[in-house]
């Protein structure tokens, strides 16, 4: 039977929460089982992950400045070719919007109906469809070709970067080439065509651009649905 009074029995030597810090557990003391040392530990750090450099097997990734200026050269390249092939068609829909807005004014002046939404549609949707498609065109064609032949495009090119699969260097299947730039320009192109739900091509290609900013390993939505990634040369 226990005596009145008694102490509880010490703990076990070991590292404990330190009672000794000033504003309470920052670190671990030891304790030798009879009474605290002067052995004192900082709590472990969780580790921040970091943003990847470089593929798997070593090679440098692509940042997104490099990778912006890339796609600014060729998006130049690629709208001055779609506007010289489809120039009767933006001439056609340049007149059509000086004649809506035209007679938007000449409604505002008499208390008249000023074209709605639908009428503007109506009368340039034909000319906007005809455009898109040789726009989506000229970037098939300039992306695939490009990829296919070089591994870059010309912007890419220019700024030194190449694009290869992630797991390792090699040329890009044409099954890659088809999910990167289906993945980007087709759905980008396409859905921004579509009346009233057109803005999501616009803010899908916006994501797109910037998801590399964030992610782990410094790869767009269309290089994760090609696996591929962007590396420098």
């Amino acid at each position: 039977m226990s005596e009145i009074g008694e102490r509880p029995p010490l703990p076990p030597a070991g590292w404990y929460a330190d009672p000794q810090a000033p504003t309470g557990p920052t670190g671990r003391r030891y304790w030798d089982g009879t009474g605290w040392t002067g052995h004192v530990v900082a709590d472990p750090v969780a580790a921040v992950p970091l943003k990847a450099e470089t593929t798997p097997d070593g090679q440098q990734l692509a940042r997104w400045g490099r990778r912006l200026a890339a796609y600014a050269v060729d998006a130049a390249i690629t709208w001055a070719l779609a506007a010289v092939l489809g120039f009767p068609l933006l001439r056609s829909m340049i007149e059509e919007y000086v004649d809506l807005f035209r007679r938007s004014v000449d409604a505002a002046e008499s208390g008249g109906r000023p074209p709605g939404q639908l009428d503007i549609y109506r009368e340039v949707y034909p000319e906007l469809l005809g455009y898109a498609a040789i726009a989506l065109v000229v970037v098939l064609v300039y992306h695939s070709f490009s990829l296919r032949a070089w591994s870059a495009t010309p912007g890419k090119l220019l700024l030194g970067l190449r694009v290869r699969p992630l797991e390792g260097p090699g040329r890009l299947s044409w099954s890659m080439i088809a999910r990167r730039v289906g993945s980007t320009w087709v759905l980008g192109i396409v859905v921004g065509t579509v009346p009233v739900v057109g803005s999501l091509g616009g803010l899908y290609l916006w994501l797109d651009g910037l998801w590399p900013l964030w992610d782990q390993q410094r790869r767009a939505l269309h290089d994760k649905v090609a696996g591929t990634a962007v590396v420098r040369v």
